[in-house]
């Protein structure tokens, strides 16, 4: 099957003894998708995050396959679908969720058969059970112990590729300004023979360098890049 598998994407641009500037790129392939970054300070440790969410036509999103090592599917046993997240602590992350500031049980661990709004189905990248909930909520993650990189796959309920649909703000120790250590957006494209517009979203600390996926069908689709930020070093002229 012929589809783009897109990643979130950024360079890190980190000026030696004077911290960090901003940067983007773009993902792979056919170079049509991109991802936006705002910089990301390298070697400090992930605390946690705030994910939302661009408006959708339905209003919903669905989130799957958490990677911060381990990589969460929502199928492990410590879930019980239907089951809302909010306040839920799974293998080292505990799930928060509000709408408008307040806390919600609107975003949910469902099962395909829950008939509970079960996000897109099977998908190249959603494979229920999922995490769905509603697109004006702020998903937050608490890590104990920190994390160095996150990654998740994600999909929201239009008909239309939506550009910056998913934005990630990784901060450390607390959720203040003086903590933020970079943000980072994807869009989300429509799969050929799908419906939902999906992508997937990566961010790190670390300054690993950019994985090749191999290509789905490797006749019909161009190679695939999973990309993530880019440390570089540049030297300050005396």
């Amino acid at each position: 099957m012929n589809y783009l598998r897109l990643v979130g994407i950024a360079v890190l641009f980190v000026l030696v003894g004077l911290g960090t500037v901003g940067g983007c790129g773009s993902s792979g392939g056919d170079g049509d998708g991109n991802g936006n970054g705002d910089g990301v300070v390298a070697g400090k440790n992930i605390v946690s995050a705030e994910i939302t969410f661009a408006a959708s036509l339905f209003g919903r999103f669905t989130l799957d396959n958490l990677s911060f090592n381990p990589v969460l599917t929502f199928n492990e046993p410590e879930f019980s679908p239907p089951e809302p997240i909010n306040g839920k602590t799974v293998q080292g992350v505990t799930f928060l969720f509000t709408v408008d500031g307040i806390p919600s049980s609107d975003a949910m661990v469902l099962l395909e058969e829950d008939g509970l709004e079960p996000g897109p189905g099977d998908t190249p990248l959603i494979t229920p059970p999922i995490l769905e909930g509603d697109d004006s909520g702020v998903l937050t993650l608490v890590f104990d112990p920190p994390v160095d990189s996150i990654s998740f796959d994600f999909s929201l309920s239009d008909i239309v590729d939506i550009p910056d649909a998913v934005t990630i703000a990784i901060f450390d120790e607390t959720e203040s300004i003086d903590s933020l250590l970079g943000n980072a957006s994807a869009d989300a494209i429509v799969p050929q023979g799908f419906i939902f517009p999906e992508g997937t979203l990566e961010i790190n600390t670390n300054g690993e360098l950019p994985k090749q996926l191999p290509p789905t069908n490797p006749q019909t689709e161009p190679l695939r890049f999973k990309s993530k930020w880019i440390e570089q070093s540049i030297i300050d002229p005396l």
